[in-house]
């Protein structure tokens, strides 16, 4: 996609823009699409430790994925907020029935119980929210830095981070700083990018 201003603000404010009025028919249909593709490509097999945002503002659903990974068998685990000055997430066991509260980011997370988490290293693979993602992986987030933090040094612990978007939120340029993560996975609905 071509944005004319490229700074991150107005590309942030422009796909979240586009995420927003999207219609539920249509957020469905790409959720479907993305579950699908998620278990067509072998991405995720039965017994995998996974990690997995949940979704709001209009980010692609996650939420029958997830209802697909456990009925597969898998461990799903999603992130809470440890510490907002350090910037670090922590990853909680979710289960179906999860009670779930609201963070000072309008982000939904479990209720923390001290031996629900895991370490960063026994997740297999770490699906991961962006707001846009260009041709090399590069990763456009909201701005905060924890999955940057996060996956510092996702290749020692042999973790696959993989992006979740819309095709839409494939921008041809977009300001890249030395702490950004590059992911080696996109998915979209349309495609599985591999850089």
């Amino acid at each position: 996609m071509f944005i004319k201003d490229k700074s991150s603000k107005n590309i942030r404010n422009y796909i979240r823009h586009l995420r927003n009025n999207i219609t539920k028919k249509q957020r469905i249909f790409f959720s479907k699409e993305i579950s699908n593709h998620i278990f067509s490509y072998g991405i995720v097999k039965s017994n995998f430790n996974v990690g997995i945002f949940l979704s709001f503002d209009g980010e692609i659903d996650t939420f029958n994925l997830i209802k697909n990974l456990l009925s597969n068998s898998n461990n799903v685990y999603v992130p809470k907020i440890s510490s907002f000055k350090e910037k670090k997430i922590i990853f909680v066991r979710y289960y179906s029935n999860a009670k779930l509260l609201i963070n000072k980011f309008n982000i939904k997370e479990p209720f923390y119980e001290r031996n629900a988490s895991i370490d960063i290293f026994q997740l297999k693979i770490i699906f991961v929210p962006l707001v846009a993602f260009n041709k090399k992986g590069n990763r456009l987030g909201f701005g905060q830095g924890f999955y940057d933090r996060l996956l510092y040094n996702y290749n020692l612990y042999n973790i696959i981070p993989i992006g979740l978007a819309y095709d839409f939120q494939l921008v041809d340029n977009f300001p890249v700083y030395d702490w950004d993560i590059r992911l080696p996975y996109v998915l979209t609905p349309s495609k599985l990018w591999i850089f």
